[in-house]
């Protein structure tokens, strides 16, 4: 690949959108959301290798099909826990709203009459037209987001395949990262995030008309009148409610296309996971026994937490 060529791949279309391929370039660290893909066959396993190239495809496990470089000791001896003083945690809550009033009348009126002094007629009307316009809009949103410790790999040493391969790179300079790629996963950061957004709009239309005609006969002495008065009314009224809510840690997410029960139920629901997050993070932790900083068993405890992970409720 030319320098032209290398350079184009590394920057997007819009060169103020950032691209993983240019930040992997430089080497930097990468924190990637965490997916499971089920118990039996995860997505991502810690000191796996990575091709950060992929990390944009719509196949969550391509990045990952690299074989591991770090030697087997290394993964059963040096993986450990190491427990987030204070964790990191967030929260935020948000709500907006706005309202949106129209008004119109129309009035109108006249009269009209012909003939003379023993015969004559004469007329009115009056016509009315309102019509209002109401519309309201309002958004509320809460989200949290809790990280509470690290599974991570201390000293990482590579293989003695991998360092066989180091050499062979010498004179292949690519022939390593094809096999082991350019990055591994070094750390698995526990913890979870929630939130739930709801938003609803409304809008009301009232129109009312109104018809007055009165008209009046005058013959030698005598008036004859009459009148009629029609009125008609008509009203459009209209709501929608949209949710969307997540929650890493039982692994659901819900939209207001899949709802199965009352829109207002589901957001109460997810409200309530969002501020009960922390608590339940750490109750999922001292289920696992991650406490306090000490080793774990890769095969073990981190194989149990991840596979905790796809249980429903959990």
């Amino acid at each position: 690949m030319s320098t032209i060529e290398e350079l184009e791949s590394l920057f997007p279309e819009d060169p103020t959108t950032p691209s993983l391929a240019l930040i992997a370039s430089n080497g930097a660290q990468i924190t990637l959301p965490y997916s499971t893909g089920g118990s039996d066959n995860p997505i991502i396993v810690l000191g796996s290798g990575c091709h950060p190239s992929k990390l944009e495809s719509n196949d969550a496990r391509a990045p990952f099909n690299a074989k591991t470089a770090l030697s087997d000791r290394c993964l059963k001896e040096s993986v450990r826990f190491r427990i987030e003083n204070g964790a990191r945690s967030r929260f935020q809550k948000a709500i907006t709203s706005s309202s949106h009033a129209t008004a119109e009348h129309l009035n109108l009126s006249g009269c009209v009459g012909a003939g003379g002094k023993f015969l004559g007629a004469s007329g009115s009307g009056r016509y009315n037209k309102d019509v209002s316009d109401n519309e309201d809009d309002m958004k509320a949103s809460i989200q949290a987001s809790i990280r509470t410790g690290t599974i991570y790999i201390d000293e990482p040493h590579f293989s003695l395949n991998a360092l066989a391969d180091t050499r062979r790179s010498r004179s292949e300079p690519s022939y390593f990262s094809e096999i082991y790629g350019e990055y591994y996963v070094a750390s698995l950061q526990l913890g979870a995030d929630a939130g739930v957004l709801a938003s609803s709009a409304s809008k009301k239309h009232l129109e009312t008309e109104s018809l007055d005609v009165k008209g009046t006969l005058h013959v030698l002495w005598w008036d004859i009148e009459a009148g009629n008065h029609t009125e008609s009314q008509s009203s459009e009224f209209w709501s929608r409610i949209n949710v969307t809510g997540f929650d890493t840690l039982a692994g659901e997410n819900v939209t207001h296309i899949s709802l199965q029960r009352p829109a207002q139920e589901v957001v109460m629901e997810y409200v309530e996971r969002v501020t009960a997050l922390e608590a339940r993070v750490r109750q999922k932790m001292d289920e696992f026994g991650f406490l306090k900083n000490k080793a774990v068993d890769l095969h073990i405890q981190v194989r149990d937490y991840v596979a905790a992970l796809n249980e429903r409720g959990m």
